[in-house]
């Protein structure tokens, strides 16, 4: 059975509001013919930026996840599948913008020896990806680096044991 996930709009309306003001305050001078050359040099590549960060958003918002007991596909513009036996990293890393370390966000790396899938936190169903992946890094017998120890211990997963629970 295949279990199906996405990203919510609740967990990406927030950076979609940011990039369209961005790319709006940006790009008025310019469309309005501000004829100031320092302005545009500045303007001109900050609009770039907000347009590649709004169609990076959009993307997300349009990916799927597609979880079997076989394999994890990722479809986007490009569906790539990975099948759990042949996953030869698991990376679980957390990133936060804040000193105190709390509004942060994970992200999960997998790769095998031709492709690679990143899935950001903000995915519903993440932590029963991260259990899955987990279980097949653990059937692979990979190493685990100390922050993807210390990631799955957050969780509640125990790197000792066979059974993942999701808690």
């Amino acid at each position: 059975m295949a279990d199906e996930y996405g990203y919510s709009f609740s967990s990406v309306g927030g950076d979609f509001v940011r990039a369209i003001v961005g790319l709006v305050l940006c790009s008025l001078p310019v469309l309005l013919g501000l004829e100031f050359i320092l302005a545009l040099w500045l303007l001109v590549p900050l609009t770039a930026v907000f347009i590649t960060f709004l169609v990076r958003i959009i993307i997300r918002y349009m990916t799927t996840v597609t979880v079997t007991d076989e394999w994890i596909r990722v479809n986007s513009f490009f569906d790539i599948t990975l099948y759990w036996a042949d996953v030869t990293d698991f990376k679980l890393s957390y990133f936060t913008l804040w000193r105190n370390g709390e509004k942060g966000w994970m992200e999960m790396r997998l790769r095998n020896a031709t492709n690679s899938v990143k899935i950001e936190s903000s995915l519903v169903g993440f932590e029963a990806i991260a259990s899955r992946a987990f279980a097949a890094a653990e059937a692979n017998h990979i190493s685990l680096n100390s922050t993807t120890t210390s990631n799955l211990e957050a969780f509640g997963f125990n790197s000792k044991r066979r059974g993942v629970d999701v808690g």
